[in-house]
């Protein structure tokens, strides 16, 4: 196995591979989101252990979303099944894998224990137990302290586990060991993980506006509200389809791709790390310099505004029903705006449509 030193440029690849991935796969990857979330959501109910239990179970059912990616991908319909790749895999990489849960509590519940020195435990209770947020609480310093110093403490904690469940499970390597090369190639390949993380900011932050403004046109804030709801968990759906591909990409071996699912550890940690330079290969299999006509220049215009008509559309329409749900709005009062969304989508796709005309795809 050697690390792939990619491109900064390929942390924005691998945000439109998760997007092209979704866009496959739309209710298969969003309704294996769903499951995974209430699945942590239930194991978090059982008393005492339940919230230490949803953090062990994470590293598990993240690797499931990630197997999931990877079946839709190849054209593959990923099953509910794929959900609990990591205990189908054979015992030892069952026990691996629990291993690697039980380090992410620990670690966990120990950034948690360090903020209660700021707030006495206001923060680490919300976030294990819920609550409600009042004014008063977000605006208390220690509670804002304890806040940051979670956050601060997190974030390299979250790099030793980007890439230890696909290791442990694709490559068999050992908990210790994938924590570690988790860490190595975050650390190696920093500039596209920097510019994968910022393009997904510019993504939640660029629907969020859009919504905004279809919340500020109907001057209705409950409909704002369910859509930004919605929004958020295709999102984060979204989101988890695309982590298969920065592991895909930093991970070789002897020039082949993990589309082999065939991986080799080093046997010392140490000795990888003496060598880390030599050991970097420079690999992409984004080409570079992809001349662009006019007509695919044109074509992916369409495409363009055709998937955004569709995703601001369907998100209108289940705000809609969000809407219709919680307020108890009559028929009436929603059909119009039904129609608005149906005749919305139906001028995005003509428009994608006639566009698509002029090119030669």
């Amino acid at each position: 196995m050697k690390l792939n030193l990619v491109p900064a440029r390929t942390g924005w690849l691998w945000v439109t591979e998760g997007l092209k991935t979704f866009r496959r796969q739309p209710l298969a990857l969003s309704g294996l989101f769903f499951l995974f979330m209430m699945a942590v959501s239930l194991v978090s109910l059982v008393p005492l252990v339940g919230n230490a239990l949803a953090l062990t179970l994470l590293p598990a059912a993240t690797l499931g979303l990630m197997a999931a990616s990877k079946e839709a991908s190849q054209g593959n319909f990923p099953m509910p099944s794929i959900l609990i790749s990591a205990f189908r895999a054979g015992r030892e990489q069952a026990r691996a894998m629990a291993i690697l849960g039980g380090i992410n509590a620990v670690g966990i519940l120990a950034v948690l224990g360090a903020s209660a020195l700021c707030d006495d435990g206001a923060f680490a209770r919300l976030y294990l137990f819920g609550g409600t947020i009042t004014p008063e609480l977000v605006e208390n310093t220690g509670f804002q302290q304890a806040v940051w110093l979670a956050i601060a403490l997190y974030l390299p904690w979250s790099l030793l586990f980007w890439h230890a469940p696909a290791l442990v499970h694709w490559g068999a390597v050992s908990p210790i060991k994938s924590l570690f090369f988790s860490w190595l190639a975050c650390l190696n390949n920093w500039r596209a993980m920097t510019v994968y993380m910022l393009g997904w900011v510019a993504v939640f932050l660029g629907i969020g506006v859009a919504l905004m403004f279809v919340g500020m046109a109907f001057n209705d804030p409950s409909l704002m509200g369910s859509m930004m709801f919605a929004a958020t968990l295709i999102l984060a759906a979204m989101f988890f389809s695309s982590m298969y591909f920065t592991f895909r990409d930093s991970f070789i071996l002897d020039g082949k791709d993990l589309q082999d699912n065939v991986l080799l550890a080093p046997q010392k940690p140490s000795e990888y790390l003496s060598e880390k330079r030599a050991a970097l290969t420079r690999v992409t299999r984004y080409p570079k310099n992809k001349k662009m006509n006019f007509s695919s220049g044109v074509y992916r215009i369409s495409q363009a505004i055709k998937w955004t008509g569709r995703a601001l559309g369907g998100l209108w329409l289940i705000g809609l029903v969000f809407s219709g749900l919680s307020e108890k709005s009559g028929e009436g009062d929603l059909i119009p705006f039904v129609i608005a969304a149906v005749v919305f989508i139906a001028i995005t796709e003509t428009i994608a449509w006639i566009l698509k005309g002029f090119s030669d795809h």
